[in-house]
């Protein structure tokens, strides 16, 4: 009988936890499921972003970081039912590769985690909350946190987006959505440029907000920046501004298919960096000159490089042949400048700073003189050998991009001087190819045989660009007799 009774408790509690686990609040596994879901049950959606490895990492130092515990208390049957009573749960882990969770995530606040969003049924961002554990009745705590942050928030809730579009907005209320963005989940570009369209001064207080966003020339508060008249009570700070925005439209533009925003782009650079660097008389014009020297430079290397992935043929030519040129011209002038810099940031110079005893400084800057020649020897070889490779890349370039007898000369200048710099295998390659579109085979035959026998003593080359010039060096050999017709 005793065993019959056993038998029927062992029954009904295994009934009773199969009841109760099919009772466990779950939570919602898929983004677009969850705010289905909220909206189906009339439930707020409440988003806890996680560090899956800070878990792990807790997990297997014993460590307690706050991921770790809050992951640890929702795992607790119990404690879930106090976050599920109330709302609809998503943990949502923070590098998930999942396409809808990653668009998402780009919108949020990118901070230490944990941290919770909470989103009404209708979609509507109702409250952020970062979550500092305390360890004691921390669910309690947080959801009362949460349900305060969602009454706060409530209180003085208006559509500020409906206000946005309809004009019932004021600058007031627009400066502090745009200070909240994050908080309402409000497009931040959409209400800056609403803002700017509105002609209010922009302050340095929206800088902030300016350098995160993927800004271009068409955007009104780029417009508004940039053209903002003169007379201004920050007139200097305004200047700076411009210039760093003007930077960041180009590099955006660098990323765009589209040539006419990057040559839009490049042109409001230019005009804010001539803005930027007006001088005064007590300034000298060798500084402007050298900033105006390196600007250049930068704006034709970007030019270069963005046309070379558009494949404009026409343009890579002339600003290669610009860029180029402009290569030759700074090599002497900016040597010395480069080795001074260098040499007063090189380690010997603050080892001397050490010594107070004379005889021991004497010492030390005598074996350091030795030193400071072969530093000065290797830092001669790197300078050498990033302008070499500006030059052969601009060489190559030129050569793909046509058959032209003066723009293949002009890149044999190029290509030359490449090789005065840095003999390695791939300039050698790009001189002998030179060569050979201009009709002197028999010397391209020669610098490609050196490209060949220095790529198979050089440890960095692979065996199939080895394969490569020596096909190239067959073809070359393969050519007729009769000097090869020289392009027009």
């Amino acid at each position: 009988m005793s065993t019959y009774f056993k038998i029927i408790t062992f029954v009904t509690a295994l009934i009773a936890s199969i009841t109760a686990l099919a009772q466990t609040p779950s939570f919602e596994k898929n983004l677009n499921d969850a705010f289905i879901k909220a909206k189906k049950s009339n439930k707020n959606l409440l988003i806890y972003r996680y560090d899956s490895t800070s878990i792990y990492l807790s997990k297997t130092n014993k460590q307690n970081t706050d991921d770790y515990l809050l992951d640890s208390l929702l795992r607790v049957s119990g404690e879930k039912n106090i976050f599920t009573k109330d709302f609809v749960l998503l943990p949502l882990e923070i590098n998930s590769d999942k396409k809808d969770e990653k668009e998402f995530r780009s919108e949020l606040i990118l901070d230490f985690t944990p941290d919770f969003y909470v989103f009404s049924p209708d979609s509507t961002c109702l409250a952020y909350l970062k979550t500092y554990l305390q360890g004691q009745e921390i669910s309690k705590n947080i959801i009362q946190e949460i349900k305060d942050s969602i009454n706060a928030n409530n209180q003085n809730r208006i559509s500020f987006e409906q206000k946005l579009y309809t004009n019932t907005v004021s600058k007031e209320e627009l400066l502090q959505i745009i200070k909240k963005r994050f908080l309402l989940k409000l497009s931040s570009l959409k209400l800056l440029n609403k803002y700017a369209s509105m002609e209010e001064n922009l302050t340095n207080d929206l800088y902030q907000f300016i350098e995160v966003e993927y800004i271009t020339t068409k955007d009104r508060i780029v417009q508004s920046f940039l053209h903002e008249p003169k007379v201004s009570s920050f007139q200097d700070q305004r200047k700076m501004l411009n210039r760093v925005i003007a930077q960041r439209v180009l590099e955006n533009a660098k990323e765009n298919p589209d040539k006419i925003e990057f040559e839009n782009a490049l042109m409001m650079n230019q005009n804010a960096f001539s803005s930027s660097c007006a001088i005064s008389l007590a300034e000298t014009l060798s500084t402007n000159s050298y900033l105006q020297n390196e600007f250049i430079q930068e704006q034709l290397k970007s030019a270069f490089e963005y046309y070379n992935w558009i494949n404009d043929t026409l343009n890579i030519i002339d600003y290669g042949t610009r860029y180029g040129n402009n290569i030759l011209r700074r090599y002497w002038s900016k040597q010395k400048e480069y080795l001074d810099l260098h040499l007063l940031q090189s380690d010997f110079v603050s080892n001397l700073r050490m010594y107070s005893n004379d005889d021991e400084r004497k010492a030390a800057m005598k074996e350091n003189g030795k030193n400071k020649l072969k530093m000065i020897k290797q830092l001669g070889r790197d300078y050498n050998e990033a302008y070499s490779k500006d030059l052969n890349k601009i060489a190559w370039k030129i050569y793909q991009s046509t058959k032209k007898a003066s723009s293949l000369t002009t890149a044999l200048k190029f290509s030359r001087f490449s090789i005065n710099l840095w003999k390695a295998p791939e300039q050698l390659d790009t001189y002998a190819h030179l060569l050979f579109a201009l009709g002197k085979t028999k010397e391209a035959i020669l610098y490609q045989e050196m490209a060949v026998k220095d790529a198979k003593k050089s440890t960095k080359m692979y065996n199939s660009i080895v394969e490569e010039f020596e096909n190239e060096l067959k073809r070359f050999k393969k050519a007729s007799i009769t000097p090869h017709q020289k392009n027009i």
